[in-house]
């Protein structure tokens, strides 16, 4: 039983390193408008019904929104 949930526990620590890796890679490639791309993903996976990919996005759109500054236009 332990071994179960320490195989968990280093599930998500990997899929929390992805996250934050991809996140961070946008954040180079598109900038500003990073959060807007990674909003985008998340709708066509929610239009798609891919859960899993829905869910991904939404946790990179959220790193997104906590990494970059917050600018009025």
């Amino acid at each position: 039983m332990q071994e179960s949930q320490d195989n968990m526990d280093s599930l998500q620590r990997l899929l929390k390193l992805e996250i934050d890796r991809a996140a961070d890679r946008l954040i180079k490639v598109h900038g500003k408008q990073t959060f807007t791309h990674a909003a985008l993903k998340m709708d066509i996976a929610e239009k798609k019904g891919d859960d899993a990919d829905q869910v991904f996005w939404m946790r990179i759109a959220e790193k997104v929104k906590r990494e970059l500054p917050v600018t009025s236009a």
